[in-house]
């Protein structure tokens, strides 16, 4: 028997041994709960690393030396979903793509591109200074947008994460996670409840006055009666 595993079994041994009580108060102990802070800096850290990873495979166009901006693509993942950018070639959702600076204002700022940007559909990651941000509205929020492996762990998150992580998304991303409840509740996900629905439901009411899972709540009450 190794150090690591005699060590295991001795704490193995002293939890079997501990009262009630004692147990009790680790289980307590176990229980966090989540400050609005706290759930803002998991939204930055599940953002991060989407980028970070879309970032390993990185397009880049055959254009000479100088500053790019770095864009990614975040949208629902799907075969069919190919996003193409006229004269700079196709992404898929959580892809990246370096554009020549001097070109991101002029040429890559097509109608669609500038819609993508507004929409929340391309993110730009880097390349850009706090005021060539605000003139081509992509300063971000803290928490503003996910990427879409992050949407699906939220299915996982209690009722109080849940809530402090949407009430910060844009209105577009709000709409990605309230697709992917309603998705998830036509396929019977035992990780979706009334508690959940009725609380991202309440807060999408600011966007969509009946609440954009109002199919979902038609649901849960029909299967109560």
């Amino acid at each position: 028997m190794t150090v690591e595993q005699g060590s295991a079994a001795a704490e193995t041994t002293k939890t079997q041994a501990a009262p009630d009580g004692a147990v009790q108060a680790a289980a307590e102990t176990e229980t966090k709960l989540y400050t609005e802070a706290e759930v803002a800096a998991m939204v930055a850290a599940a953002a991060k690393k989407a980028v970070e990873e879309a970032m390993a495979s990185v397009q880049r166009p055959a254009v000479g030396s100088g500053d790019t901006v770095t864009v990614v693509y975040m949208a629902e993942v799907s075969p069919d979903n190919v996003l193409i950018l006229p004269e700079y070639g196709t992404m898929r959702p959580n892809s990246a793509l370096e554009i020549p600076k001097k070109e991101f204002g002029g040429k890559f700022m097509s109608q669609l591109a500038r819609k993508l940007i507004d929409k929340r559909h391309l993110i730009v990651v880097d390349g850009l200074t706090d005021d060539e941000r605000r003139r081509w509205n992509c300063l971000y929020r803290d928490g503003e947008f996910l990427d879409e492996r992050a949407f699906d762990r939220m299915l996982d998150f209690d009722v109080d994460e849940l809530t402090g992580m949407f009430k910060l998304l844009c209105p577009e991303h709000k709409r990605f996670v309230a697709r992917r409840f309603i998705s998830a509740s036509e396929r019977g996900d035992n990780r979706i409840n009334i508690d959940k629905i009725k609380a991202i439901n309440d807060i999408s009411k600011a966007i969509d006055p009946d609440g954009m899972l109002r199919p979902v709540m038609e649901k849960f009450k029909s299967e109560i009666d």
